[in-house]
């Protein structure tokens, strides 16, 4: 998983804004699609952001995604199981991400 920070720049490409704490829901792997992470971050076009870059850190990639619906992946060799059962995700320095635009 890439527990994405986002870095917001103004038209001279200046930073207005990082966000690195931002909640996002854990979607489990189906038939039809990967397991990925999703959530809803505003755009703030009145103060300036015109740009974003989506990156990682390096305090992200030390940090795990708790899954409280453990479900089997064909790549998983070995998923370590916390206490109360839940399957830890490690973050990782790479992904692939969409983008959705909603007025």
């Amino acid at each position: 998983m890439m527990y994405p920070s986002l870095l917001f720049l103004d038209s001279a490409r200046r930073p207005t804004r990082l966000v690195t704490d931002a909640i996002y829901r854990l979607n489990p792997e189906t038939w039809h699609s990967y397991a990925y992470i999703e959530g809803i971050v505003a755009i703030n076009p009145r103060l300036g952001e015109r740009y974003v870059v989506v990156m990682t850190t390096e305090e992200a990639l030390q940090q795990q995604t708790l899954d409280n619906k453990p479900f089997a992946r064909p790549l998983d060799m070995a998923p370590v199981v916390a206490e109360e059962g839940m399957v830890i995700r490690q973050h990782a320095s790479t992904g692939s991400f969409e983008v959705t635009f909603l007025k």
